[in-house]
Order: structure tokens, then sequence, then C-alpha cells
């Protein structure tokens, strides 16, 4: 079970010293969401609000909540932050916010990003209330944070350790490690009821992965052959994260079996891969720039597509471009198409869209 870090052994309140450790690049985002009505949602859009463009204000706002941070949490460090976005946005029932913090620093920016959005979603209901007074704020939590080395253990003995303290979402190990190998790693935490559904990347050159490992070890992830290039790690490990990152979102779903979400957060390809790794049955609706498409999924694999007048291939093509926008994966309605208008897996679909991109690029470029 993780320890309460802010406590000492008498059980009294303290800042945690972090004086020994590194300074290194570190980041957050989080996540608000301020609940109202069509009516008032009407008013914000048309910025006809008594008191003036409540997006605006409340992007100052968070900006500035998020410099004072340690004034805020009695027991924050001060944090020389390097970075602070937040963007509010109109979306279907309200008003979403998106912050991002980075420091160079010896502890987590987290709680500078929950701050801001924090401020900004309070400085949206205060803008707003005069127009409505059951404005809700829905949601506050933290989407990601990146950096430091708390994560990473000295062999697999010190690896085993933290994973007990404080299990992570996934696991990136090495076969060959001082201490316990990466086997015995993973076999020890299989064994434990609290870490045996960690996600599992093994690292280990191909002939240990062929003779020592995928013939004796079942629920593993997935397999990084050594030596392999970091963007190739990066992609196979972001997918495990994507499908992660999907299931908490069903998890916090206001609908049971209907996740909602945007674009800017995660993207079409990052969608597509996670339904595909996960072998989900769903149908897709997502929501760009006045259009809307449908996608429906059989066991992971696009087998319907449309939008608008376009369906098929050439409509997940189309939908893939869209980088901005809302979607809705509805697990209950994956059966209210009986249609099959794609001609390839989900895999092919991706690949045959990333090739006619990288193509009209190379037309772009070369036409005079």
């Amino acid at each position: 079970m993780a320890k309460l870090s802010h406590y000492d052994k008498r059980g009294k309140a303290r800042m945690v010293d972090v004086t020994a450790k590194a300074v290194t690049q570190r980041a957050a985002r989080a996540h608000a969401f301020v609940k109202m009505s069509p009516r008032v949602l009407a008013a914000v859009r048309k910025l006809k609000n008594p008191k003036g463009d409540p997006l605006e204000v409340a992007r100052i706002a968070g900006i500035s909540a998020a410099k004072r941070t340690s004034e805020w949490i009695p027991l924050c460090h001060p944090l020389p932050l390097t970075y602070i976005d937040v963007h509010p946005s109109v979306c279907k029932n309200g008003v979403e916010i998106r912050t991002q913090v980075t420091a160079a620093a010896q502890t987590g920016v987290e709680m500078e990003a929950l701050v801001a959005a924090a401020a900004a979603a309070l400085t949206v209901y205060d803008m707003c209330k005069a127009l409505d007074k059951s404005i809700e704020i829905a949601e506050l939590y933290l989407v990601e944070k990146t950096g430091g080395k708390s994560g990473i253990a000295e062999d697999g003995g010190d690896a085993l350790l933290k994973v007990i303290d404080e299990p992570p979402d996934v696991i990136l190990c090495d076969y060959k490690m001082p201490g316990l190998n990466g086997r015995q790693l993973f076999e020890k935490l299989r064994g434990r009821e609290q870490t045996r559904h960690i996600p599992f990347l093994f690292m280990a050159s191909r002939g240990d992965i062929e003779e020592r490992l995928r013939p004796l070890i079942d629920g593993v992830e997935d397999f990084v052959a050594k030596p392999f290039l970091v963007k190739d790690l990066v992609r196979i490990t972001k997918k495990v994260l994507d499908r992660i990152h999907l299931e908490k979102l069903q998890k916090r779903a206001s609908r049971p079996g209907v996740i909602q979400g945007r674009l800017e957060e995660m993207s079409m390809t990052d969608l597509l891969q996670s339904l595909e790794m996960g072998q989900k049955s769903c149908r897709l609706v997502v929501r760009h720039d006045g259009e809307q498409g449908e996608l429906f999924f059989a066991s992971g694999q696009c087998r319907d597509a449309q939008i608008g007048g376009v369906e098929g291939d050439d409509a997940v093509y189309k939908v893939i471009l869209w980088t901005a926008g809302e979607f809705e994966i509805d697990f209950n309605a994956a059966s209210i198409s009986s249609r099959t208008t794609t001609t390839r897996g989900t895999t092919g679909l991706l690949m045959e869209a990333m090739r006619l991109m990288d193509e009209a690029s190379r037309d772009a470029v070369e036409t005079p």
C-alpha cells in the first residue's frame, strides 16, 4: 500500500524534503468541466454574458493561480514554472478546461496543473452564475504527469519494492537486470493480487524473446526486441497507455457503457489503435467543425464508417485527419449498424491513411 508522504512517523503533517532529488524536467496536464444549461451555454457562445467573456478571464485566472499554488496548498513547494497553458473551450453541455504546466524542478507539477484547472472552472462559474445558479463544476482530475526519476528502478529487487509500494499504470522492464531478472520480477508481481493486473512490457534480445520469454510467459502486453529505435519503443508504450486512458475514461463515464472525450486529448489514430488493441465492439461518433462521423467496430475491427455522403474506407481516411472536436464511444450501440462498408482491418486503414497523407505532403512540396 502506498504511504502518505506528507505525514511523519508520529502522524504530524510535514512538507516533503526534496533536497536530495535531482532537478529534472517535469510536466502535468489536468482537466475540469463546468456543466451548464443550454441557455447559459448559448450566452457564452455569443459572448453576451453580462460580465464579459468568461473563457478569457478564466484563462488568465488559471495561469495566475498556477503560479501561486504553494499559497493555495499549504504543503506544496514553491516551484519555478517554465510554462503554463490554460485552454477553456465551449463543448456539449458546458465548458471544458484543459491545463498544462511544466517546470525544471525537484518535484512534480501536478498540483499546479490541478490548481490552474480549478481556478479556471471557479472563474467560469463566477462569471456565469448571474444567469443560472445551478451551474455545476462536475469534473476535476489529473490527466497525466511526467518527469522525475521516481519510476526508474536500479535493479530487479528495487523495481519489486517500488511496484509493491506504489503500483504504476504500466511496467517497462528489461529482461536482463541485476538481482531479479525481468522474468522473475514478472512472476513475483503476477503472484500478488494487487499487482497481477498491471500491463507488462519486456525489452529483450530477439533470441531471449523467442527462447526464454514468449513460450513460457502468458499475459505480457508486448515484447520489444533489442536493438530498437526510441520512436518504436515510444509508439508501443503509447498504445498501451492510450488503452489504459480509455479504460479510465470508461470508469468515469456519466452513462453506463458510454465514453466521451475530445480529440485534442486523444487523437483519432490513438482511438482506433486502442479500440483494436482492446478488441472492442462499439459505435464511435466523432464531431468536428459541424460535421459528424460514425464508425462501427466489431472485436476491434472497423467494419462500417460514414460521414455525410462519404462511407467506407474513404470516410475513415477523412475522419483520421480531424485533430480537434468531440468523440463519443457507445459500447451499447455496436449492433445498430449491420453493414460492412470498409475493405480493410483497423490497422490496414490506419496504414493506408498514413500513406495517403505522406503522398499528399510530397505532392504539396513538389507543386511549384
